[in-house]
């Protein structure tokens, strides 16, 4: 198994905590497939009563965020835990990295995914590894659970003003979590996705991911064999 960084095993040890607190569904899975998304209409459905003009946030996001892209958040925990992890999606498959250099390359194959091993600057090759299905391949990726937390908690979820984050305006929205004094979540106005999340803790450093880049052009994965 792969070593993960303190802050991403912070947040995995954060999400199981708090799964309790909202939906019991894994959160994005309809913003997984590579091709939802794109040309959709940018218009807020239903809220459900959820207080969100996102309605169902899965189902927003998977109808607005595009086809592709490449997304990397920064995660704090402490003064001197800061690490950021990534992830690309073409229709091709996906890339996941995290900046300690450990990086997962999947490649479509029919309802699968193919693993490959490398690096982005030796390239990669096809591993032994069995096809992995699309909950696997978010599994994989810390950078789609940050996308898609804030769908476990949309019923206690409370409007708190507007704000920008990496230029891009966002919505944003406070909830009491579990074992935290009250979270901070800044929500994408166009795709829906987290950009931010800020949870704070009486009498210690906030727990932070924050998006540093979202591109949607010009997006592929690592040379592969």
């Amino acid at each position: 198994m792969k070593k993960q960084p303190a802050a991403v095993l912070a947040f995995v040890l954060l999400a199981l905590s708090l799964t309790g607190c909202g939906t019991t569904d894994k959160p994005g899975n309809p913003a997984s497939s590579p091709n939802a998304g794109a040309g959709q209409p940018a218009s807020p459905g239903n809220n459900s009563g959820t207080g969100l003009p996102y309605g169902d946030a899965q189902d927003y996001i998977a109808q607005h965020l595009p086809a592709e892209f490449s997304i990397t958040y920064r995660i704090s925990k402490t003064v001197t835990t800061d690490v950021s992890t990534s992830m690309i999606r073409t229709s091709e498959g996906y890339y996941c990295e995290r900046d300690d250099g450990i990086g997962s390359l999947f490649i479509k194959n029919g309802d699968l995914y193919d693993l490959y091993d490398g690096t982005p600057s030796t390239g990669f090759d096809k591993s032994d590894a069995p096809a992995q299905d699309q909950a696997a391949v978010d599994l994989g990726c810390e950078a789609h659970w940050m996308m898609t937390y804030h769908a476990n908690f949309l019923q206690q979820m409370q409007p708190a003003g507007q704000g920008q984050v990496v230029g891009r305006d966002a919505d944003k929205y406070v909830t009491g979590l579990q074992g935290y004094a009250s979270s901070t979540f800044w929500i994408d106005r166009e795709t829906g996705i987290a950009l931010k999340m800020e949870a704070e803790l009486t009498g210690e450093i906030p727990f932070v991911f924050e998006i540093t880049k979202f591109q949607t052009s010009n997006v592929s994965l690592p040379a592969h064999g």
